[in-house]
């Protein structure tokens, strides 16, 4: 969507995640808009097609995007290294973007924390056999525990409350949640963040009925804060904290705290 504060790109699967990034007119070197309603400037187009016309591009091209309204055509031009390629690509007519709706259902829990740490976190939670990952959330420590599970071992992530100031910016919770998402999904999160400097920060937030919503915040070396969500529908909700009692002989479990 091409509003006249800046372009909105959603994209979704399954019906169960919905990733949106969100860019400010302002980090454009030109951002022109000749007129016509906003609901007239709201395309969909095939994210294959998409990616395989700006796979060329690095850090030095530049892109020109072009489109004149309903029905029509995106244009892009794309300039790397003096060579310039053109691509037209067809919109898709008639289908709408799934509305997931996050404030339906009243907030929960919401963290505000330093990127660095979510990204250490989901890359140690990237074990094999791993289907889902368990998002606990307490008004007590340990504030904010992550969990998968896969074939032969267990990861367990704790913040506890001597590291809430330097991995957290803010943390609000009062509710006792424990949730569990698909494993596949968190990982696709993760890419985002390995982009992303040190400094900026992930939105952390769950309402009522166990939808996560993860808001990288990007701030742009012109002082520009840009934001890139992931909703993410969870598989099953856990009622009371798991109690291990070592039941698991064939499963290695380790903890550990993330390291500050």
């Amino acid at each position: 969507m091409i509003t006249d504060d800046g372009i909105k790109v959603t994209v979704e699967k399954d019906k169960v995640l919905q990733a949106s990034a969100y860019m400010k007119k302002s980090i454009f070197q030109e951002y022109k808009i000749s007129g016509g309603e906003e609901k007239d400037r709201e395309f969909r187009v095939e994210l294959s097609v998409l990616l395989d016309s700006l796979n060329c591009m690095d850090e030095s091209s530049s892109l020109r995007l072009t489109y004149r309204g309903h029905g029509e055509e995106i244009e892009l031009i794309l300039e790397n290294d003096g060579q310039i390629s053109e691509c037209s690509i067809r919109t898709i007519e008639g289908i709408k973007a799934l509305d997931f709706n996050f404030r339906s259902a009243i907030l929960l829990n919401q963290a505000s924390m330093k990127s660095k740490y979510l990204k250490d976190s989901f890359a140690e939670l990237d074990i094999p056999g791993a289907q889902n990952v368990e998002l606990v959330m307490s008004p007590n420590s340990p504030f904010m525990t992550l969990k998968a599970e896969g074939d032969s071992v267990c990861c367990k992530i704790t913040f506890p409350n001597d590291e809430l100031a330097e991995v957290f910016e803010h943390f609000q919770c009062q509710h006792y949640t424990s949730y569990r998402y698909n494993s596949a999904l968190i990982q696709m999160c993760a890419k985002s963040l390995s982009r992303m400097p040190k400094s900026d920060t992930t939105m952390i937030q769950v309402n009522a009925e166990g939808m996560l919503k993860l808001q990288h915040i990007v701030r742009g070396k012109d002082g520009t804060t840009n934001f890139i969500s992931f909703l993410i529908v969870p598989e099953d909700e856990i009622e009371v904290e798991p109690d291990h009692d070592g039941d698991d002989d064939d499963q290695t479990e380790y903890s550990m705290r993330l390291s500050t």
